[in-house]
């Protein structure tokens, strides 16, 4: 009877640090991760770099990269591309938003809470044309919460509550990255190197390895 106690701390020991392992994982799947816009598997799907234009109509409008940084303008594709990602370090980067002030409220299963205290007043309008995600939900605001959820290679993301949807993120291996990059350069790639993120059921939104093929949700 007296290893009873002790069974049951070492037990409570064993939870905590499981618990805490989760925790470590979670947050380490945003710090270390690149999460991009899921929109980009539609872009793989079709294989035809002209696809982005419909979830970036800036870079339809405004062709050109900026010859102010550039000693010979070259087209936004021709150089450097790489798709913009959001990812936690020393500040939170939302695609190419960058907040410096922020707190992690709630750490729960797969599920983040991130209050954002934004440093100045900033906004973020010009957003609307540069990606067609939900920036209204964040257009002037200064204050507002950022809910994290993941299932399996996604990343769905809200603001403030489940309600306000904000855009859905995915994490490609190595291969299609650079697939992806490679078709938006030359407008070319090997679809049997690519491999659609999957969520944690096992559904994806395209099958890996082929040809040009309808969307299977």
């Amino acid at each position: 009877m007296k290893k009873l106690p002790t069974l049951l701390l070492l037990g409570m020991l064993f939870l905590n640090l499981s618990c805490a392992e989760n925790t470590v994982s979670v947050i380490d799947k945003l710090r270390e991760d690149d999460w991009v816009c899921s929109f980009f598997n539609d872009v793989l799907n079709t294989q035809n770099r002209d696809t982005y234009y419909k979830y970036a109509p800036y870079y339809l409008e405004n062709p050109y990269a900026d010859p102010e940084i550039s000693d010979k303008v070259f087209l936004w594709y021709e150089k450097g591309w790489g798709p913009e990602i959001i990812k936690i370090e020393e500040k939170i980067s939302l695609l190419n938003i960058c907040y410096h002030l922020y707190k992690i409220d709630e750490i729960k299963g797969n599920k983040i809470k991130v209050h954002v205290i934004e440093m100045d007043e900033y906004t973020n309008t010009y957003n609307d044309k540069k990606t067609n995600l939900n920036w209204k939900l964040l257009n002037n605001k200064k204050k507002f919460t950022l809910i994290f959820e993941f299932d399996g290679d996604y990343l769905d993301i809200y603001v403030n509550n489940k309600k306000n949807f904000f855009a859905t993120f995915c994490k490609y291996d190595i291969s299609t990255y650079n697939q992806l990059k490679d078709l938006i350069k030359t407008n070319k790639c090997e679809p049997w190197m690519i491999e659609y993120p999957k969520r944690a059921d096992g559904s994806i939104d395209y099958v890996s390895g082929t040809e040009h093929t309808e969307n299977t949700q």
